[in-house]
């Protein structure tokens, strides 16, 4: 069984966070998603207001979005 870990979104993980938002949906255009910079402004203006849940497969958006964490694009 997996631990989970629930955090709150720190600047930290903002490039993961894109990382794994063009993972998860690589037929959209990246000006679309969620970029590095809106990750960490969320960090900085509502940091007890987005977290991130963490184990050894998958990561959950606290608006419950979740995505298969990948080593590279399929």
């Amino acid at each position: 069984m997996t631990e989970l870990q629930y955090l709150n979104l720190t600047e930290d993980y903002a490039r993961q966070c894109e990382e794994l938002e063009l993972l998860s949906f690589p037929e959209t255009e990246p000006a679309d998603l969620i970029g590095e910079e809106d990750y960490r402004a969320y960090a900085r203006i509502f940091p007890d207001g987005f977290f991130l849940c963490l184990d050894s497969t998958a990561l959950d958006r606290g608006d419950h979005w979740r995505a298969p964490v990948r080593k590279s694009r399929p």
